[in-house]
């Protein structure tokens, strides 16, 4: 159980990272 909630709170940080990278690009590029 402990892992799993590692895992989720490591995937989410990624998700937001990736996000925000793109929405850095968009902004560039538009």
């Amino acid at each position: 159980m402990h892992k799993n909630k590692v895992i989720v709170a490591l995937a989410n940080k990624l998700v937001r990272i990736a996000w925000a990278v793109l929405a850095k690009e968009k902004s560039f590029s538009a």
